[in-house]
């Protein structure tokens, strides 16, 4: 079953235009990750310092095997973040 994670990332006033630099950045690599089907960056058109984060990945061990090497990576740009991500995981078992 296929893992799609979304979070919301809320940045700190007028840097989400650098807070999306360095997390499109960051996700180049990532998408080059084992089992990474997709992983994008975007940017609140409304609310510039929003920035969406969009996961998908084949399965729960590709999933887990991200989870730990952003663990031991950290996540980009944490000094441009105003507070924790929300995020959503999803489960699709559709076609």
């Amino acid at each position: 079953m296929s893992i799609r994670l979304i979070a919301a990332i809320n940045a700190k006033p007028g840097k989400g235009d650098e807070l999306t630099r360095v997390m499109a950045k960051d996700a180049e690599e990532r998408q080059q990750e084992s089992g990474c089907l997709q992983f994008e960056i975007f940017q609140s058109a409304n609310r510039p310092d929003v920035v969406l984060l969009v996961q998908h990945w084949v399965d729960q061990a590709s999933f887990e095997a991200h989870g730990q090497i952003t663990r031991s990576r950290g996540v980009p740009g944490p000094e441009l973040r105003d507070g924790p991500a929300s995020v959503e995981r999803y489960e699709y078992s559709g076609q």
